[in-house]
């Protein structure tokens, strides 16, 4: 019987033996063809294997001598060299593969179509193309068609043909995209730009990470325009949703057949600056000298909906049990809290709302958010978020002993610990206790703030149930990741792309980038078709 590890060395063995057929194939086609293989040019293969075999020259070279040995630093400069070498020749192979389109077939049908139509064209010049994709600028010919008389012409424009066609454009999926940009490559520049700190940032990391090179206008259009798509589809399923739960149509399993588990909602706004007269703005934020323009400050809906099933554990250093949440989804809105709330309601649902034995609403504890909670989730168990209180706390304690810092950490602290042992009514004391001296104020009203929210600060109990109370600084940075692009000093935003941008960070924030913005570009695009079959074998909308 032969071991696995035989049958792995005949596999191997197998697989070289085709390469090497493979191999024979191109040298007898060069034989009959000395020009090119396959339709591609000889230069193009020749200068592709060299840089291979430079490459594997150089690596071995480098690695042959103790005394001078490459650095893995040498080593990925070699790698980068060949891959941009090998980026040029996907490019150059690219166009040359595009001149080389039957477009004389594609005339033909184009024709045929017009034809039942009652038009006639005919065939007039060709006209040259250049688009942006994911390896650079690829520029090739298209044959253009024209209508052959004045009737054709009008004809043509009643239904809104224009005055010219190129039937390679139609066919290649380019006649519906609003840039000469191919798809892949305009989801790339989003998927940058909503992580980049500025518009100028996201092209330099274009140009470095890709072969993408496009001005900062183009970016901030094309993100603008993938940020677009993805809010309507946002808006297009909360609705839709929405609908179902008006009519009572949505339905939920009883009690006995839930999951055990928790299912959590968080809610929180923030403030970002927008323009009041959005009909002027030339630009999407502010970068000028001297005044801004006139503005107003929006509230920005942020939701994060998660389940206990999303739970990582972990032991810690001294065997204590850790947990960080391994899957949550995010949902941002930019206006009026009765719209977040279908958002957040659809995401959700999505998520598993109704599904578990408990639901868990965490929040500011301010009043919109009570609204939503009453709501959306009556059956949730509403607790204000740790993190909130806590920063409540410290900023009591640095106006009570503002000429005393080490005084306000340990005074904190304490109060901290009270709360979370829930002792809200021991604070409540200290907080009395204290005082402030006359004309001393205190930026937050600590103890009217602890009141309003004690139906949500049993902290201790929270914590014997397994519950989460906040306070993950994890979650922390992740909150302030989406909106870190929108408010950074001297931005002012147009309501609609600061929504755009929102929608776009808070699906690669929710790591659902690839399964939702990619698919939905594409079908909004028509395009892709091929892999369909072949389920995108190289990863180009991956």
């Amino acid at each position: 019987m032969k071991s696995k590890d035989s049958s792995r060395d005949e596999l191997d063995h197998s697989e070289e033996l085709q390469l090497l057929d493979e191999m024979i194939h191109i040298l007898r086609q060069l034989k009959k063809s000395p020009e090119s293989v396959n339709g591609i040019s000889l230069k193009l293969l020749l200068e592709n294997l060299k840089s291979v075999a430079e490459y594997n020259a150089l690596f071995n070279q480098g690695v042959s001598d103790p005394d001078n040995f490459l650095s893995l630093s040498d080593i990925e400069g070699l790698t980068l060299n060949l891959q941009d070498r090998l980026n040029s020749f996907a490019r150059d192979l690219t166009q040359e593969k595009m001149r080389d389109i039957d477009q004389k077939s594609l005339c033909k049908k184009k024709k045929n179509q017009l034809s039942q139509k009652g038009i006639k064209v005919r065939t007039w010049i060709s006209f040259p193309l250049t688009i942006t994709t994911m390896f650079g600028k690829i520029t090739f010919n298209r044959v253009a068609l024209i209508p052959s008389t004045d009737e054709d012409k009008k004809k043509m424009e009643s239904l809104s043909l224009g005055k010219t066609i190129f039937p390679l454009d139609e066919f290649l999926g380019l006649d519906g995209l609003p840039f000469k940009i191919s798809v892949a490559a305009m989801l790339e520049m989003a998927r940058i730009v909503q992580s980049s700190r500025s518009y100028e940032s996201a092209r330099q990391s274009l140009e470095r990470q890709a072969a993408i090179r496009v001005n900062v206008e183009t970016i901030r259009a094309v993100a603008n325009g993938v940020g677009s798509i993805i809010f309507e589809k946002d808006r297009q399923e909360a609705d839709q949703i929405w609908n179902e739960r008006r009519l009572g149509r949505l339905k939920f399993p009883p009690a006995k057949d839930k999951k055990n588990g928790v299912f959590y909602v968080e809610a929180e706004g923030a403030t970002l600056r927008v323009r009041k007269d959005e009909t002027e703005a030339k630009t999407d934020n502010y970068s000028g000298k001297g005044a801004p323009e006139k503005s107003v400050c929006l509230e920005n809906q942020l939701g994060v909906v998660y389940n206990s099933d999303d739970f990582l554990y972990w032991p810690d250093d001294k065997g204590e049990r850790r947990q960080n949440i391994g899957k949550r989804e995010y949902v941002c809105h930019l206006g009026a809290a009765d719209e977040f709330t279908k958002y957040l309601f659809a995401v959700a649902l999505r998520r598993g709302y109704g599904q578990y034995q408990k639901t868990i609403f965490l929040s500011d504890g301010s009043a919109w958010t009570k609204k939503v909670k009453d709501e959306l989730f009556p059956d949730a168990q509403e607790i204000l978020d740790f993190s909130h209180l806590s920063e409540h706390v410290s900023k009591f304690a640095e106006s009570a002993f503002s000429s005393d810092k080490n005084s306000a950490q340990t005074w904190a602290d304490h109060m901290r610990q009270l709360l979370k042992d829930s002792q809200s009514k021991e604070v409540l004391k200290e907080i009395a206790k204290l005082g402030l001296k006359r004309g001393q104020k205190s930026k937050v009203d600590l103890a009217g703030y602890i009141r309003d929210n004690e139906e949500m600060i049993d902290y201790k109990r929270y914590e014997q149930k397994g519950w989460r109370i906040g306070g993950d600084s994890v979650e922390s940075a992740h909150k302030s990741a989406l909106q870190q692009i929108l408010k950074q000093a001297g931005m002012i935003w147009k309501k609609e792309t600061g929504q755009f941008m929102l929608s776009l960070m808070a699906k690669d924030k929710s790591n659902m980038w690839n399964s939702h913005v990619v698919p939905a570009v594409r079908e909004h695009y028509r395009v892709g078709r091929i892999f369909e079959n072949l389920g995108d074998p190289f990863g180009l909308y991956r």
